[in-house]
């Protein structure tokens, strides 16, 4: 619409400047260094799970994952199988406990378009601490993109 407008030679109010300019930022290419993409992704994986339940709940990912635009899911310790990725953080996590340390979140690139946030979720007690599982947050790069303040 905005372009049969200005094809027509027709001036532009301030609501369809505004307009245009949002999608001019929808469609700009922007390069993002992967240190800063990562950083990024990995504190808005820190907001969104601090909002998860210890366990799988429904209502709860769901309204994450619309809210943020993300894909949340839980992967329980003890259920197999599982992506391969996901695998081999489970495994380090259990490592990770079973030499009385605390594992602590991750975040890494998963494929072109999107980070991977994985939070261990540890059960038991303090004394003997088990793996319980782990949400992952799939965060398109494209959020993590449009949500870094302007050049």
């Amino acid at each position: 619409m905005l372009l049969v407008q200005n094809a027509c030679n027709t001036r532009l109010n301030d609501e369809q400047r505004r307009q245009l300019s949002e999608a001019r930022k929808q469609i700009e290419i922007r390069q993002v260094p992967e240190a800063e993409l990562l950083s990024e992704a990995f504190l808005l994986g820190q907001q969104i799970a601090q909002n998860l339940p210890d366990s799988f709940a429904k209502p709860v990912v769901k309204r994450l994952s619309d809210e943020y635009q993300v894909s949340i899911k839980w992967y329980d310790a003890d259920v197999q199988p599982r992506p391969g990725v996901i695998k081999d953080l489970m495994n380090a996590f259990a490592f990770t406990l079973a030499n009385d340390q605390k594992p602590e979140s991750h975040v890494q690139r998963h494929g072109t378009d999107s980070v991977l946030f994985v939070k261990p979720a540890i059960r038991g007690s303090k004394a003997k601490p088990e793996l319980g599982g782990a949400w992952v947050v799939a965060i398109p790069v494209r959020k993590i993109v449009l949500g870094l303040p302007g050049p």
